[in-house]
């Protein structure tokens, strides 16, 4: 965000970490929620930032992004990978 208002080039900077696909999932509840490319995910999280919790999504649902209201965001990428992971004990 810049001087309170979420920037274009710096959303699409922080979501192309994660999402490299030309459409993405994006939800803020069980009433706003759509498919769309980086510019509908733009106008969506800014809408609707101010009042919920903003997720998007790869198709696959294989890279995730949480952008809080206050306008800090993390994205996560799910390994594709299918072992399972062993704890630190050897278990």
């Amino acid at each position: 965000m810049v001087d309170g208002k979420l920037e274009l080039s710096k959303f699409e900077r922080f979501v192309y970490r994660y999402i490299n696909e030309p459409n993405m999932v994006f939800y803020a509840n069980s009433q706003l929620a759509g498919v769309g490319d980086i510019q509908d995910a733009f106008e969506f999280t800014r809408t609707n930032m101010a009042e919920n919790r903003i997720r998007i999504a790869s198709n696959d649902f294989q890279a995730k992004i949480i952008i809080e209201p206050i306008g800090v965001g993390i994205g996560h990428l799910t390994s594709q990978s299918t072992q399972t992971p062993t704890s630190g004990a050897g278990v």
